[in-house]
């Protein structure tokens, strides 16, 4: 999922507060996104992130990861329906 995600889109949210990102504040009420395949192959996240590593989610394994970035059903309360 991290290579294609299930998701097409974005997944928009609303800002509630003004925010500043890459150094320009954004008015509260605006919908911003990241797009789930950037978020996935951006060195920022990933060691070697266009590379096809399965192991990296191995428990011990892909330390530096921030694995956390992986939604691919989304956040919050409805993110998945089968999680529970």
């Amino acid at each position: 999922m991290r290579c294609f995600p299930a998701i097409p889109g974005l997944n928009p949210r609303r800002t509630v507060e003004p925010v500043v990102v890459e150094g320009r504040e954004i008015p509260v009420g605006t919908y911003l996104g990241v797009h789930q395949w950037a978020a996935y192959h951006s060195a920022v996240n990933f060691t070697d992130p266009d590379k096809f590593v399965p192991e990296r989610w191995l428990e011990g394994r892909g330390k530096g990861d921030a694995k956390d970035v992986l939604q691919p059903f989304s956040i919050g309360p409805r993110n998945c329906i089968g999680k529970k």
